[in-house]
């Protein structure tokens, strides 16, 4: 049932996530959407890891899990269109950022065929909190690149400060 669970809250965060990212958005740095993810995440892993004890096995094959899904947050940050509309910064997903974040999302539950059985799901909502942070990341230092922010700028969704044109 836990695993059930886990699978539906997933999916619910996937499809919310896969949404926002499709649509034409401004672009903002706040950190406060991965860090609420991620705390959400370390929560049901706790719950999980309670009742599940780890082998050295599971904990390596979970780190490589995560190396491999940051080495594809970074590649799918550059599928992200990043521009500026009447002076906001302004970004959009593509089919191909899509096609990536279910790559990502399948070889980290991949891993549940190696170690103990229930990880993968059980550290999904984490490992999206770590991936939707790295692509942020990555993203931002191309918008700076770009001249669409200020290094350091801080940019909520409710923020109306222009970008540069570029």
């Amino acid at each position: 049932m836990e695993i059930l669970i886990n699978v539906v809250i997933s999916v619910v965060i996937f499809a919310w996530l896969l949404t926002n990212q499709l649509r034409v958005k401004p672009l903002t740095t706040s950190h406060k959407l991965w860090i609420i993810l991620a705390i959400i995440g370390v929560a049901r892993a706790y719950g999980f890891l309670a009742d599940h004890p780890l082998t050295v096995g599971d904990v390596l094959l979970t780190l490589v899990s995560i190396a491999i899904g940051a080495g594809i947050a970074l590649y799918r940050a550059h599928t992200v269109r990043l521009w500026s509309d009447n002076g906001t910064a302004m970004r959009q997903g593509s089919w191909v950022t899509g096609v990536l974040w279910l790559v990502g999302i399948g070889q980290h539950l991949l891993v549940d065929i190696f170690v103990t059985d229930g990880l993968g799901v059980a550290t999904l909502t984490f490992y999206l909190a770590l991936m939707l942070a790295v692509q942020r990341f990555a993203i931002n230092n191309r918008a700076v690149k770009m001249g669409l922010i200020k290094p350091g700028e801080v940019i909520t969704s409710r923020s109306t400060r222009p970008a540069r044109a570029r």
